[in-house]
Protein backbone atom coordinates (compact mmCIF):
# COMPACT_ATOMS: atom_id res chain seq x y z
CA UNK A 1 0.00 0.00 0.00
CA UNK A 2 0.99 3.61 -0.80
CA UNK A 3 1.44 6.05 2.51
CA UNK A 4 -2.05 7.17 1.47
CA UNK A 5 -3.88 3.91 2.05
CA UNK A 6 -4.98 3.54 -2.09
CA UNK A 7 -3.27 0.37 -3.52
CA UNK A 8 -1.84 0.37 -6.79
CA UNK A 9 -2.28 -2.09 -9.86
CA UNK A 10 -0.72 -2.54 -12.78
CA UNK A 11 -2.44 -2.47 -15.94
CA UNK A 12 -0.54 -4.30 -19.15
CA UNK A 13 -2.27 -4.39 -22.34
CA UNK A 14 -1.18 -3.36 -26.05
CA UNK A 15 -3.96 -1.37 -26.69
CA UNK A 16 -4.71 1.99 -25.71
CA UNK A 17 -8.15 2.24 -25.70
CA UNK A 18 -8.79 -1.42 -23.37
CA UNK A 19 -5.70 0.05 -21.30
CA UNK A 20 -7.92 3.50 -20.84
CA UNK A 21 -10.94 1.87 -19.78
CA UNK A 22 -9.44 -0.81 -17.14
CA UNK A 23 -7.96 2.73 -15.97
CA UNK A 24 -11.24 3.99 -15.31
CA UNK A 25 -12.27 0.92 -13.82
CA UNK A 26 -9.54 0.50 -10.99
CA UNK A 27 -9.64 4.35 -10.58
CA UNK A 28 -13.39 3.98 -9.57
CA UNK A 29 -12.70 1.29 -7.32
CA UNK A 30 -10.23 3.47 -5.40
CA UNK A 31 -6.56 2.11 -6.93
CA UNK A 32 -3.74 4.25 -8.46
CA UNK A 33 -2.84 2.71 -11.78
CA UNK A 34 0.01 2.14 -13.50
CA UNK A 35 0.41 1.34 -17.66
CA UNK A 36 2.48 -0.76 -19.49
CA UNK A 37 2.13 -1.50 -23.25
CA UNK A 38 4.40 -4.54 -23.32
CA UNK A 39 4.73 -6.95 -21.13
CA UNK A 40 8.82 -6.12 -21.14
CA UNK A 41 8.10 -2.89 -20.03
CA UNK A 42 5.22 -4.10 -17.31
CA UNK A 43 8.23 -6.20 -16.01
CA UNK A 44 10.47 -2.73 -15.67
CA UNK A 45 7.28 -1.26 -13.52
CA UNK A 46 7.44 -4.59 -11.52
CA UNK A 47 11.20 -4.18 -10.74
CA UNK A 48 11.10 -0.53 -9.86
CA UNK A 49 7.84 -0.47 -7.98
CA UNK A 50 7.16 -4.47 -7.56
CA UNK A 51 6.78 -3.88 -3.47
CA UNK A 52 4.15 -1.18 -4.11
CA UNK A 53 1.90 -3.10 -6.35
CA UNK A 54 -1.00 -5.02 -5.47
CA UNK A 55 -2.53 -5.87 -8.82
CA UNK A 56 -1.01 -7.10 -12.14
CA UNK A 57 -4.02 -7.03 -14.76
CA UNK A 58 -2.41 -8.36 -18.03
CA UNK A 59 -3.71 -9.30 -21.39
CA UNK A 60 -2.61 -12.69 -22.81
CA UNK A 61 -1.49 -11.38 -26.09
CA UNK A 62 1.07 -8.75 -26.24
CA UNK A 63 2.66 -7.70 -29.36
CA UNK A 64 4.68 -10.71 -31.25
CA UNK A 65 8.14 -11.18 -30.59
CA UNK A 66 7.65 -9.93 -26.81
CA UNK A 67 7.28 -10.99 -23.60
CA UNK A 68 3.44 -12.57 -23.48
CA UNK A 69 1.17 -11.95 -20.44
CA UNK A 70 1.52 -15.35 -19.77
CA UNK A 71 4.92 -15.27 -19.64
CA UNK A 72 4.66 -12.03 -17.40
CA UNK A 73 2.07 -13.72 -15.20
CA UNK A 74 4.69 -16.35 -14.46
CA UNK A 75 7.68 -14.07 -13.77
CA UNK A 76 5.54 -12.19 -11.59
CA UNK A 77 4.13 -14.64 -9.41
CA UNK A 78 7.90 -16.56 -9.41
CA UNK A 79 9.46 -12.64 -8.13
CA UNK A 80 6.77 -10.82 -6.65
CA UNK A 81 3.80 -13.77 -5.21
CA UNK A 82 2.07 -11.18 -2.91
CA UNK A 83 0.58 -9.55 -6.39
CA UNK A 84 -2.64 -10.68 -6.94
CA UNK A 85 -2.31 -11.72 -10.75
CA UNK A 86 -5.41 -11.52 -13.16
CA UNK A 87 -4.88 -12.49 -16.73
CA UNK A 88 -7.78 -11.55 -19.18
CA UNK A 89 -8.54 -12.62 -23.13
CA UNK A 90 -10.52 -12.50 -25.23
CA UNK A 91 -9.49 -15.85 -26.87
CA UNK A 92 -9.80 -19.64 -25.45
CA UNK A 93 -8.50 -19.84 -22.39
CA UNK A 94 -4.79 -21.08 -22.10
CA UNK A 95 -3.72 -23.96 -21.30
CA UNK A 96 -4.08 -24.29 -17.28
CA UNK A 97 -0.49 -25.53 -17.14
CA UNK A 98 0.62 -22.33 -18.25
CA UNK A 99 -1.09 -19.88 -16.48
CA UNK A 100 0.29 -19.49 -12.02
CA UNK A 101 -1.53 -21.67 -9.78
CA UNK A 102 -2.51 -18.37 -8.22
CA UNK A 103 -3.74 -16.02 -11.17
CA UNK A 104 -7.17 -15.20 -11.95
CA UNK A 105 -8.60 -15.63 -15.36
CA UNK A 106 -11.41 -13.82 -16.82
CA UNK A 107 -12.54 -14.41 -20.68
CA UNK A 108 -13.55 -11.05 -22.60
CA UNK A 109 -15.45 -9.20 -22.80
CA UNK A 110 -16.04 -8.46 -18.90
CA UNK A 111 -17.71 -6.48 -16.45
CA UNK A 112 -15.85 -4.67 -14.06
CA UNK A 113 -17.94 -6.45 -10.88
CA UNK A 114 -16.53 -9.82 -12.17
CA UNK A 115 -12.93 -8.32 -11.24
CA UNK A 116 -14.04 -6.14 -8.13
CA UNK A 117 -15.63 -9.70 -6.92
CA UNK A 118 -12.39 -11.18 -7.49
CA UNK A 119 -9.92 -8.59 -6.08
CA UNK A 120 -12.24 -8.53 -2.90
CA UNK A 121 -11.40 -12.53 -2.11
CA UNK A 122 -7.84 -11.90 -3.33
CA UNK A 123 -6.83 -9.40 -1.24
CA UNK A 124 -6.29 -8.76 1.97
CA UNK A 125 -8.95 -6.79 3.66
CA UNK A 126 -6.60 -4.05 4.15
CA UNK A 127 -4.90 -3.36 1.06
CA UNK A 128 -8.96 -3.35 -0.54
CA UNK A 129 -9.14 0.41 -1.44
CA UNK A 130 -12.49 1.54 0.08
CA UNK A 131 -14.20 2.09 -3.34
CA UNK A 132 -13.82 -1.70 -4.20
CA UNK A 133 -16.64 -2.56 -2.18
CA UNK A 134 -18.62 0.29 -3.18
CA UNK A 135 -18.66 -0.83 -6.86
CA UNK A 136 -20.61 -4.02 -5.99
CA UNK A 137 -24.39 -3.81 -5.48
CA UNK A 138 -25.15 -5.21 -2.10
CA UNK A 139 -27.03 -8.15 -2.88
CA UNK A 140 -23.69 -9.03 -4.20
CA UNK A 141 -21.44 -8.53 -1.77
CA UNK A 142 -20.77 -12.14 0.37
Amino acid sequence: MTGSGKPFVLIADDESLIRMDVETMFIDAGFYVCQARTGKEALSVLKRLGDKIQVLFTDVQMPPGQLSGIALARTCAGQWPGIVIVIVSGMTLPPLDTIPGSAIFVRKPFCAETVYRELQMRLPTDQQPGGLRKQLPASKQR
